[in-house]
């Protein structure tokens, strides 16, 4: 709040809301619609829709899609089709060494 001399409130106290100009529709707002139909959807988008078909929780499609794009750019943005086990053991054995990431993750 705003006081003038004397103590007095100038703001009225009332918080306005901004308009922001921007459209109410949740699908604008994300930035993310349904591919052009010329187009096939991308990995991560492909990996999203087969995990809600299975009904994976939505914290655990975020966490595979982490993962995903770790190993998307541990590999310099190559596309997960053109790699094979040996990307996958180069990953894994990075995320053991460097990151230390344990094999198994218990919470106790």
């Amino acid at each position: 709040m705003r006081y003038a001399a004397g103590g007095r409130n100038v703001g009225g106290g009332r918080r306005q809301s901004v308009e922001t100009g921007t459209s109410q529709d949740p699908v604008a707002k994300s930035g993310q619609g349904p591919p052009p139909p010329d187009r096939k959807p991308k990995l991560l988008d492909r990996l999203r829709e087969a995990l809600r078909a299975r009904y994976y929780s939505r914290r655990t499609g975020q966490t595979y899609c982490h993962w995903v794009k770790r190993f998307i750019y541990f590999h310099n943005v190559r596309h997960p089709a053109e790699m094979g086990e040996g990307e996958i053991n180069a990953f894994l054995t990075h995320l053991a060494v460097k990151e230390r990431v344990s094999a198994s993750r218990r919470r106790r």
